[in-house]
């Protein structure tokens, strides 16, 4: 009888404990409609936001879980909480792999975070005068770089190098090429040397005879003086008539020079914004016609241009001005850079990115006005701008990365607007001048109470 009532009791657990099983979902069925990207390339300095879906709907991340990296040195990953929602960040640091695990309602997940290298890329024109030197970018090298002369070895000389530049000064009249050997690839630069041109003296000048004009009216019954009205051409001499009227006033008349030379001269077209510059209009493909201008000019992007390519007035020491259709959507890498005789620049609303080092060196810039497009300030747009005091950054910015504004050493106030998350270290040395940083509608008075206040800097 005993034996019996504990058959019966077992059966009945055993079947309370199948329809327990069968009434509760098990917790990776619960789980199974939870996703969260299994993998992402990213590049070193960026970052990625990484939350739970479920069915198209952002889930939030475990509160009481953890997340780890199986390559602290490639990627890291942070936990944000706050009281309604809680994420994790994800921020590349150097090529290579790695493993991010994150918990989202109990259940762990994997993502593969791979980290490409940035691109090297080296300026591929350059410019330098006699005696003078000039500085060549290698962009984004990491590795041990050789550099050479491949043409031209009498007219440059490399005085400085380093894994990401080469100084180079000019010895004679001529073109010569340098080159940055990295690994297995090979990075190209032409170098052009001129011979500075010696300003002529006052006594060098030749000096125009003047003819008598009247610039007064003779007293009564006084002949009146002849000028030359006429424009002499070739040989022919010019034709004299009166051109003052008798009157009873008595002053003698001073000589002014009226006749003009005539013939086909070249006029140079006038740019409106700067007098006396001559313009060159940009069409996207001759370059190289304001690379080699000797004298200042100004130049006018041909409306319909859509983008002002990379590298494309690199070192151009003659340009002074410049003016921008709103045809152009993008500026790129090293567009400006070393230009340093720009003195202004306006860039329209249409623009939607400006590259890395677009107007690094350009030391006679003084102002800029970032559009309302531009999201992100990319590393070393400003880097080197010394006589920069006035840069305004719109609330569409979201992060400001490595070197900036770095060397912007006649900066002393700027604003950040509260739409800026992210900020890269390096973004604002050198900036010696800088005493008034406002943020959030507070002025703090250093770069480093700042940075305080910001929560910090990524460094990369």
């Amino acid at each position: 009888m005993r034996n019996t009532f504990k058959k019966i009791m077992t059966a009945v657990l055993a079947v309370a404990l199948l329809l327990g099983v069968l009434a509760v979902p098990p917790q990776d069925a619960q789980a199974a409609e939870i996703t969260v990207v299994k993998s992402i390339k990213m590049k070193p300095g960026e970052t990625f936001l990484l939350i739970g879906d479920q069915d198209g709907v952002d889930v939030s991340l475990d509160k009481n879980g953890r997340c780890s990296s199986s390559n602290p040195k490639v990627a890291t990953v942070k936990l944000k909480k706050d009281p309604s929602f809680c994420c994790a960040t994800i921020a590349a640091k150097k090529p290579g792999k790695a493993v991010i695990t994150t918990t989202v309602k109990g259940k762990a997940f994997k993502t593969k975070v791979t980290v490409v290298a940035e691109k090297v890329s080296m300026t591929k024109k350059a410019k330098v005068k006699v005696g003078e030197t000039v500085k060549i970018s290698l962009q984004n090298n990491k590795k041990k770089a050789r550099w050479k002369i491949t043409k031209g070895k009498k007219l440059i000389k490399i005085t400085k190098k380093s894994k990401t530049s080469a100084t180079i000064k000019g010895l004679k009249k001529g073109t010569a090429k340098v080159q940055a050997v990295v690994g297995k690839k090979k990075y190209n630069c032409t170098v052009t040397v001129s011979v500075a041109k010696k300003k002529p003296t006052a006594s060098s000048k030749p000096q125009a005879a003047k003819t008598p004009v009247p610039t007064s009216t003779p007293s009564e019954g006084t002949p009146a003086t002849s000028v030359p009205t006429t424009t002499p051409s070739g040989g022919t001499p010019a034709t004299s008539v009166p051109t003052s009227t008798p009157s009873a006033e008595g002053t003698p008349a001073t000589s002014v020079p009226t006749s003009t030379p005539s013939g086909d001269v070249p006029v140079p077209t006038l740019s409106p914004d700067v007098p006396g510059l001559r313009t060159i209009v940009y069409d996207g493909t001759n370059g190289d016609e304001i690379y080699d201008a000797d004298e200042p000019i100004a130049v006018t992007v041909k409306d319909g241009v859509t983008s002002i390519e990379e590298y494309a007035f690199c070192e151009c020491s003659s340009l002074m001005s410049i003016t921008i259709p709103d045809s152009v959507t993008e500026i790129g890498v090293s567009a400006f850079n070393g230009c340093s005789s720009l003195t202004s620049i306006t860039i329209p609303d249409s623009v939607t990115e400006i590259g890395w080092a677009a107007f690094e060196g350009c030391s006679s810039l003084t102002s800029i006005t970032i559009p309302e497009s531009v999201t992100s300030i990319w590393r070393s747009v400003f880097n080197g701008c010394s006589s920069l005091t006035s840069i305004t950054i719109p609330d569409s910015v979201t992060e400001i990365w490595g070197s900036a504004f770095q060397g912007c050493s006649s900066l002393t106030s700027i604003t950040i607007p509260e739409s800026v998350t992210y900020i890269v270290d390096s973004a604002f040395d050198g900036c010696s001048s800088l005493t008034s940083i406002t943020w959030k509608g507070t002025d703090y008075n250093s770069v480093d109470s700042f940075e305080t206040a910001f929560g910090g800097f990524t460094d990369i």
